[in-house]
């Protein structure tokens, strides 16, 4: 991958739209490998650039920063990630509307970092957003979709809210 960057700057330069996906892709490699130093630069770096070419609103930023923001999370800086991930959040919803699957996804990320931090109220708000989004662009078929029920499930009994949870547990494992 590394050397995929390398040939896109030689040919293209620093500021080529493709540098901001293979920037991210290699932060994402990096952050599966927990070398978050490495993953943060990179991230950094194809915001940077993708600030420059596109003014704040593409795709590729709002991208740039789930990643960021799920890293920071990764991190024990929830703060940090909640922020990310909300402007990644306005991003998308700017650039595709709020239904689209990208939007779904922060949704879910979101979810996943208050369910983690223990912010339920958060959490349920976050994955049920995220699983209207799923069920209308992707469908109920989705693993995501099921993944999502499960979580909102515990969400739901940690609330007291015991007969949704249940609900959401039944339709998660009618999905499997």
């Amino acid at each position: 991958m590394l050397r995929g960057i390398e040939l896109m700057q030689k040919h293209h330069g620093d500021e080529h739209p493709d540098l901001v996906i293979y920037l991210n892709n290699l932060a994402d490699a990096y952050q599966t490998e927990f070398k978050f130093t490495e993953a943060e630069a990179s991230y950094r770096k194809a915001l940077t650039i993708g600030e420059k070419l596109f003014n704040g609103q593409h795709p590729f930023i709002g991208i740039s920063r789930m990643g960021l923001g799920v890293l920071y999370g990764l991190q024990g800086s929830p703060e940090k990630a909640e922020a990310e991930l909300e402007r990644a959040a306005e991003i998308l919803k700017t650039v595709w509307g709020e239904g689209h699957p990208d939007a779904g996804t922060v949704k879910y990320k979101q979810g996943d970092l208050f369910l983690g931090i223990g912010k339920m109220e958060q959490a349920e708000k976050a994955y049920a957003a995220a699983l209207e989004i799923f069920l209308r662009t992707v469908g109920g078929q989705h693993p995501w979709v099921r993944d999502i029920r499960k979580k909102l499930s515990r969400v739901c009994f940690d609330l007291g809210k015991n007969k949704e949870a249940e609900e959401y547990l039944k339709r998660s494992r009618e999905q499997s």
